[in-house]
C-alpha cells in the first residue's frame, strides 16, 4: 500500500459528507459480519456488511462477538523497503453493540448502499488509472458482487474513494471521469475529520496495490485472473462509458497513422510533425495513402482520448498504454509502442503477464521477430521542467510542434544526448522502420477483414508492447 496508514484510509473513507449532523437514531443498523476470500497477501478482498464510517473508523455493529479474520497488507515494492508495511484488520475494525453508536440523524444519513474501497494506486497518467484502477475495479465488482453487466443496480449505488492522488492532481480530471462511470466517486486531497456518518450495506476492502513485476503476478495482483467473460464484459463497459459503441468499429478507408505526444507527461515525445513528413511523404503508393497526425494531449478529457483512438489505425504512442488502448482501438488496428527510458526495458517481459489475457482471448499477435526489439527506442525527449507547465497552452503547443526544438534549450534534449545518458543508440529509423512494418500489415489485416464474415470482439494486432 505505499507507505499509506490505515488511518488515513479510513480518514478519507470518512471524508464524504453524505450524511451529516446529529438527531434521530438510524434503526436499520444490523449486526455486522464480515467475509475474505482466502487468497494470500495481493489480491486478498474482503466483505464488511452493514457497516458504519464515522469519524475516520469503521464501526461493526453487533450484539455478540464477531470473529474478525487476519487480514495481512504488504506492499510488494520489495526494492524501496521503506514503503513495506505490515497492518491486520484487527487493528481497525472496532466492534460495538448499535446503542454505543453516536446518534445519527436517519433523514441524513444515507440508504444502505454499496461501497468499494479503493487502496492508493501510482497513477502518472490517466491510462494508469483506467488501465490499472478502473479494469482492476471492474473485474473485483464482477467477481465478488456479481455486477458484471453496464448500468448494473449495483454500479448506481457505487461508492468509490481513491486514496490520496494528491501527487498527481493534474491528472484528477480524467481519473474521476474514469471512476464516475461506476456511480458517485469522492476523491480527498487532504485530512478532514467531522461527524460524518455512512451506512454501507457492503464495504468491499481490496487488498494490495499497484504492482507490475512478476513477482506480483504471480500472486495474483493485476488482471491474472481475468476471464474472457470479464473481458468482454469489460470492454463493452468502458467503451460505453465514454460515449462509443460497445462493438468497435470496422474501418477500411486509408490507415489513419497517429503520432501521440504527450506533453505533459515527462516530455514524452516520439517525433515532431516536420519528421513525421520527412520521413513518410516520400513512401508513395507504399503508404496505403496514409494520413499523418501528431497530436497532444494535453488537457485532454478521457472521452476526447478515446474518440482518437477510436478512429486510430495505427497509433505510435510513448511508454506504453498498451491495454488502455486496446480498449478503444477499431478493429484490425496496430500499435507501435514506443519506450522511451531505459528503466523500462527490464519490465518488458513482465508486462507482457498483463497482456496474456488479452492474447489469449482476443486473438491479439506481438510482432517481435528477436530480443533485440524489445529493446527501447525513440526519437527525441523533452523534458518538461515544472515552469514549462504554467506556460500558455497555444505557447506550450507551438512551441512543442515547432521542428526547431533546440537540444540545448533548457526544455529539449535530442537523441544524441539521450544516448549518451542511457548508452544504446535511440535512432529515429528505427520507429520509421517500424511503422512502415505496421502499415503493411494493416495493410494484410484489410484484405483479410474484406473477406471475414464477423469481425468479432477486438482482434487487434500489436507490432511492440513495452510499458513501466
Amino acid at each position: 500500500m505505499r507507505g499509506v496508514a490505515w488511518w488515513h484510509v479510513l480518514t478519507v473513507l470518512a471524508t464524504a459528507s453524505f450524511c451529516k449532523g446529529v438527531g434521530v437514531r438510524d434503526q436499520r443498523l444490523q449486526q455486522a459480519s464480515i467475509e475474505c476470500n482466502s487468497a494470500q497477501y495481493a489480491f486478498r478482498v474482503c466483505k464488511l456488511r452493514h457497516v458504519v464510517l464515522w469519524k475516520g473508523k469503521i464501526w461493526l455493529p453487533t450484539t455478540g462477538k464477531l470473529h474478525i479474520p487476519d487480514v495481512r497488507l504488504h506492499d510488494f515494492f520489495l526494492h524501496n523497503s521503506k514503503n513495506s508495511q505490515d497492518v491486520q484488520l484487527r487493528d481497525i475494525a472496532k466492534l460495538v453493540a448499535p446503542a454505543d453508536l453516536p446518534v445519527l440523524n436517519a433523514a441524513n444519513v444515507s440508504h444502505h448502499a454499496h461501497a468499494a474501497l479503493i487502496w492508493r494506486l501510482h497513477v502518472a497518467n490517466w491510462y494508469h488509472a483506467w488501465a490499472d484502477t478502473a479494469a482492476n475495479t471492474f473485474i473485483r465488482l464482477c467477481t465478488h458482487f456479481g455486477y458484471c453487466e453496464y448500468g448494473a443496480k449495483g454500479f448506481e449505488d457505487m461508492l468509490l474513494v481513491w486514496l490520496d492522488p494528491a501527487p498527481w492532481q493534474w491528472v484528477l480530471p480524467a481519473v474521476n471521469e474514469a471512476m464516475a462511470c461506476f456511480g458517485r466517486t469522492h476523491v480527498s486531497l487532504h485530512d478532514s475529520l467531522g461527524d460524518v456518518a455512512y451506512v454501507i450495506d457492503e464495504l468491499l476492502v481490496g487488498v494490495g496495490n499497484e504492482c507490475r513485476t512478476s513477482y506480483c503476478y504471480d500472486r495474483q495482483e493485476g488482471m491474472h485472473a481475468i476471464t474472457p467473460q470479464h473481458l468482454e464484459g469489460w470492454v463493452r463497459f468502458a467503451r460505453r462509458c465514454v460515449g462509443l459503441p460497445a462493438e468497435p468499429p470496422m474501418r477500411m478507408a486509408k490507415p489513419r497513422v497517429v503520432f501521440l505526444n504527450r506533453a505533459y507527461q515527462a516530455g514524452r515525445s516520439v517525433l515532431t510533425m516536420g519528421e513525421a513528413y520527412a520521413h513518410f511523404h516520400v513512401l508513395g503508393g507504399q503508404d496505403w495513402g496514409a494520413s499523418y497526425e501528431l497530436v497532444y494531449l494535453e488537457g485532454a478529457s478521457l472521452r476526447e482520448q478515446a474518440a482518437l483512438f477510436n478512429q486510430a489505425d495505427i497509433l505510435v504512442i510513448p511508454h506504453g498504454a498498451a491495454v488502455a488502448d486496446l480498449t478503444f482501438l477499431p478493429h484490425a488496428s496496430v500499435v507501435v509502442d514506443v519506450s522511451g527510458h531505459e528503466a523500462h526495458q527490464s519490465f518488458n517481459v513482465d508486462h507482457l503477464h498483463l497482456l496474456k489475457p488479452f492474447l489469449n482471448t482476443m486473438s491479439l499477435s506481438i510482432m517481435l521477430a528477436s530480443e533485440a526489439e524489445l529493446e527501447p527506442i525513440t526519437g527525441k525527449i523533452l523534458r518538461l521542467e515544472d515552469a514549462f507547465r504554467d506556460w500558455p497552452g497555444e505557447e506550450k503547443l507551438a512551441f512543442l510542434l515547432s521542428a526547431d526544438c533546440p537540444y540545448e534549450h533548457e526544455f529539449c534534449r535530442d537523441v544524441n544526448i539521450r544516448s549518451k545518458l542511457f548508452n544504446y543508440p535511440v535512432p529515429v529509423s528505427d520507429i520509421i522502420g517500424n511503422v512502415t512494418k505496421a502499415l503493411h500489415l494493416w495493410g494484410k489485416q484489410r484484405k483479410q477483414r474484406k473477406s471475414a464474415s464477423s469481425p468479432g470482439l477486438l482482434s487487434h494486432s500489436l507490432l511492440a508492447a513495452r510499458e513501466v
